[in-house]
């Protein structure tokens, strides 16, 4: 299994509401598009599969843009995840 993170320093906090959904599709383009690089491997049978996943620093004060960042990035089958949330010691 491959897993390809693509880690941001985003504060979402700080982009306008407006903007959330655009900042947010680019990141998603971008993890993509390293996904895309790793397809012939696996269908050259290097990997059983490939994950992806979106690292943020921290979540947004608003529950509504938290759900929104998740359920978006889960409908391309991608892994949201927050700093505070991964255990950085070995």
């Amino acid at each position: 299994m491959l897993v390809i993170i693509e880690i941001k320093g985003t504060d979402w906090d700080a982009i306008p509401a407006d903007r959330v959904m655009r900042n947010l599709r680019r990141h998603l383009r971008q993890l993509q598009a390293y996904l895309d690089t790793a397809i012939e491997e696996m269908e050259a049978g290097r990997w059983e599969g490939i994950v992806g996943a979106l690292l943020y620093p921290g979540r947004p004060a608003s529950a509504e843009t938290l759900a929104m960042i998740e359920a978006v990035a889960g409908e391309q089958a991608v892994q949201v995840t927050w700093y505070e949330d991964v255990d950085w010691h070995p």
